[in-house]
Formats: structure tokens, sequence, C-alpha cells
């Protein structure tokens, strides 16, 4: 794939981003979503290691136990700083995040789906956000 791979993961860090910060201004939401979809990735992952640690071992497997290792430490602390923010962040919200955090969380989302190999079961996390985008496109 060479080129078209580099294409794909600029433009996958570039959705990610976007997605979250398109829905900003609401009441929490911003954080409230980065949350949910953290914690659907880590489940995700947690579910994707047992399999893999009780596949037959390889090298294969341990790339696969090394990648979800990786994202799942990569959002663990991504999950405890969005249950910190969430609590001043949701209705009626004492303080607003930003394009600053929104841009990051839609960052840290897309690298972690990158270095844990999971873009497409991330990309089936980000269907509100892909349906919003459909239905505002003029």
């Amino acid at each position: 794939l060479g080129v078209f791979y580099l294409l794909y993961m600029g433009l996958w860090c570039v959705f990610c981003t976007n997605s979250i910060n398109i829905l900003a201004g609401v009441n929490g939401l911003e954080v409230g979503q980065s949350l949910v979809i953290a914690v659907a990735c880590i489940v995700y992952n947690v579910i994707q290691y047992q399999k893999a640690s009780a596949a037959m071992p390889s090298s294969l497997t341990e790339s696969a136990l090394a990648a979800h290792s990786i994202a799942i430490l990569f959002l663990l602390p991504f999950v405890a700083l969005c249950v910190a923010m969430w609590q001043a962040n949701r209705y009626p919200a004492k303080w607003f995040v930003g394009d600053s955090f929104t841009y990051f969380a839609g960052t840290v989302l897309a690298c972690a789906s990158i270095v844990g190999h999971f873009t497409k079961t991330l990309m089936l996390f980000f269907v509100p956000q892909l349906l919003n985008f459909l239905i505002s496109v003029p």
C-alpha cells in the first residue's frame, strides 16, 4: 500500500480530530463522547488481548499483545482525564474545554487506534459523528 497507507493514516487523524470537534459547544458533549469512545476502545482492546493471549504462541500473537497493551496504556490516562473534566463540563457547565481538548481527544483516539491496529473498529465508534457529517453536508 505504501503511500496510500500513509495518506489514509493522515486523513484518519484529521477525521478523528474534526469529528470530536464538530459536536463541541453542547455542555459536556465533547468530553462525554470522548469518554464513551475511549472506554469502548479499552474494552475492545482488553477482549482482543485476551483472545491473542489464548491463541497459540507465535510472533504474530506477541505483536498483537504488544499493540493492544500499548493502546490500553495510552487510553487509560485519557479516560482518567475525561472523567475528571466531565465533572466540571457536564450540564450546567462550569467551564468549557474548547478546541484544545477536542483536537487533543481526537488525536489521542486516532493515535491509539493506529498503534493498536483497530482503525476500522474505531470507525464504528465514530458512526454518530459520521452521520452528523453526512446530514450537515449541503
